[in-house]
């Protein structure tokens, strides 16, 4: 199965197994089971977990045996397991219903196919005015008024409090 662009983080759940962790060890647990969530389980080789919590095999060596205990025989994760399950079936109930709205929608006329919330898309404004696009010219300038159009510089109000008083 595909993996997943998202995962669950209970923070009272984490917090409350992991309190005694240093900051070392939060940061190679939390890419322990990150990589865990999107391989669907960890590699047994020391050298491998080393490198998915970016450590030297020393630095690993020194935090192996307290990380291990988050873990059960075999890198094995049970609530992440558990989580995965849950996604998976959400994620397949996601794709039937779209499989059944691609289905309904095809019923439907081309044109007639919205979800209720789409809106029509607005033509560029010279393809608007004259049924066909006209590069560079303006409606002002097909209608033959060649007048400059007027000025897009916003009007200042004179400030009472900034006149000088007489």
């Amino acid at each position: 199965m595909k993996s997943h662009i998202w995962m669950p983080l209970f923070v009272s759940d984490y917090l409350a197994d992991t309190t005694h962790l240093s900051t070392i060890e939060h940061g190679a647990y939390l890419l322990l089971i990150m990589d865990y969530w999107q391989h669907r389980g960890l590699s047994c080789d020391d050298k491998r977990l080393a490198r998915i919590c970016r450590m030297t095999d020393e630095g690993w060596n020194d935090i192996r045996d307290t990380l291990a205990e988050l873990f059960d025989d075999g890198w094995i994760h049970h609530r992440i397991d558990d989580e995965l399950v849950k996604a998976d079936a959400l994620r397949e109930q996601k794709s039937n219903a779209g499989k059944a709205s691609a289905i309904a929608r095809g019923q439907q006329p081309f044109n007639e196919r919205t979800n209720g919330r789409s809106t029509a898309v607005q033509q560029p404004f010279n393809e608007r005015t004259n049924g066909g696009a006209t590069e560079g010219v303006t409606a002002r300038q097909r209608q033959g008024n060649q007048s400059q159009p007027p000025s897009h510089t916003p009007i200042r109000k004179k400030d009472p409090r900034h006149e000088s008083k007489r």
